[in-house]
């Protein structure tokens, strides 16, 4: 009889050579038991977004319209990252989805405090959410149905890591924090990857477009307006009173206001709203129900070119030009503050202190953006540099950023000697 041949999923699964766990005498004997345990804590977990059949952090909804578009094949799944009210929707969490006669099964995949994972309804726990989705392509173990047939992306979509955010601009992201803090950083699913993600995470939204930094309200209406005020169309700013933030939403034809504050754990909520660790994971949030807004966030709001004749032109995709200024004049003592905001109603409350300069906050260094010389006046023209830089290199661009704010005062230096150097030249000819 004719050896079979391997399958593409058996040839996909190469580099997974143990699928033994914990409680697991029922499948494996008692001599082996140690040795095969000890050979599967020693290998290293394939990293989910390397795999076709991962979609990020999808909702169950977003998850059953893939899975029936592709035929609602017995035991077509998917793997994706947790991000459900009823379940636990922190980064690095995972799910199954899986078609059962016709309809769609989730599974919670539990993370155990010795970096294991496993299903509830399992017995058997593994290094990784794909070494756990290889044992369950054989056999069901807790789940309705075995794994039989991968729901795979097309080739142009990636796995998504936040709202706006996919999975290979976070790893450009993680890959420039990990070179400041000089580690290496694999393609594996590691400890010094869940931390390097832990630490980027509170900081991400300032690499979103639709975050447009401290601008003041007046402003935030104004370029919602350019943009079309349609219905779900958003910003997120920040604002002078210290971790306070706003999300600015058009529904109606009508921009309006809503404070965000961080708590005094350290979560970020809209008035007395769902309590999230980041900025990022609560406009993911938003985007998935209205939860108290007028409506969902649904199209950003981009932060725009910085001056009209220098958009890009033509076929050069979604550049932007940004100005890297000096840092600006601290603000009075005696500003005016937005004690009195919109409620999650949306109703109006007095205008922002007038402060149009976008400051990130860097773990090295604090950079300001400026959108244009008539929202503020503090800055000369010939200390401004323009850079083209595009968005969807993130890392290249704060690698720019950082490097404009480094050699800065060298630039100045050399100016101010060209000068020196230009009227003694002058004095004395």
């Amino acid at each position: 009889m004719t050896e079979p041949q391997p399958s593409q999923q058996d040839v996909l699964y190469a580099s997974v050579d143990n699928l033994t766990g914990p409680d697991q005498s029922n499948v494996n004997d008692n001599s082996n038991d140690n040795a095969n345990i000890s050979s599967c804590n020693a290998a290293s977990p394939v990293l989910p977004s390397s795999l076709g059949y991962f979609w990020g952090r999808i909702t169950r909804r977003e998850a059953e319209m893939y899975l029936q578009d592709r035929g609602r094949t017995e035991g077509l799944f998917l793997l994706r990252e947790s991000m459900s009210p009823n379940e636990d929707s922190a980064p690095g969490n995972y799910a199954i989805s899986v078609i059962h006669n016709n309809e769609v099964v989730h599974y919670l995949i539990q993370k155990l405090a010795n970096r294991r994972y496993r299903i509830p309804e399992g017995s058997i726990a593994f290094n990784g959410p794909v070494e756990l989705l290889y044992y369950y392509w054989f056999t069901a173990d807790g789940l309705v149905t075995p794994l039989t047939t991968p729901c795979e992306r097309n080739e142009n979509e990636m796995p998504v890591a936040f709202r706006g955010v996919a999975y290979d601009q976070l790893e450009e992201v993680l890959q420039l924090e990990a070179k400041k803090l000089n580690i290496q950083l694999d393609k594996t699913l590691s400890p010094t990857r869940d931390a390097l993600l832990k630490r980027l995470t509170p900081i991400l939204h300032v690499y979103m477009p639709w975050f447009h930094g401290n601008i003041t309200r007046q402003v935030a209406e104004l370029r919602m307006e350019k943009a079309g005020l349609e219905d779900g169309l958003f910003l997120l700013r920040s604002r002078n009173e210290k971790n306070t933030f706003a999300i600015t939403l058009c529904c109606g034809g009508t921009p309006r206001h809503y404070l965000i504050t961080q708590k005094k754990n350290s979560l970020y909520a809209v008035e007395d709203g769902t309590k999230f660790d980041c900025l990022i994971l609560l406009v993911e949030n938003y985007h998935n129900k209205s939860d108290g807004l007028a409506c969902k966030l649904k199209v950003a709001c981009n932060r725009p070119a910085i001056y009209d004749h220098e958009k890009p032109t033509g076929d050069t995709g979604d550049e932007k030009t940004r100005v890297v200024h000096c840092v600006p004049p601290a603000l009075p003592d005696d500003a005016t503050k937005e004690s009195d905001y919109m409620d999650t109603k949306g109703e109006p409350g007095p205008p922002d202190y007038n402060d149009c300069v976008f400051e990130k906050t860097y773990s090295d260094a604090s950079i300001d953006m400026q959108e244009d010389e008539s929202e503020c006046g503090y800055c000369p023209l010939w200390l401004h540099k323009r850079e083209k830089l595009n968005p969807s290199n993130l890392a290249h661009t704060v690698a720019i950023e950082l490097k404009l704010r480094t050699y800065f005062p060298l630039y100045l230096f050399v100016f101010l000697l060209l000068v020196v150097t230009l009227v003694l030249v002058a004095v004395f000819a």
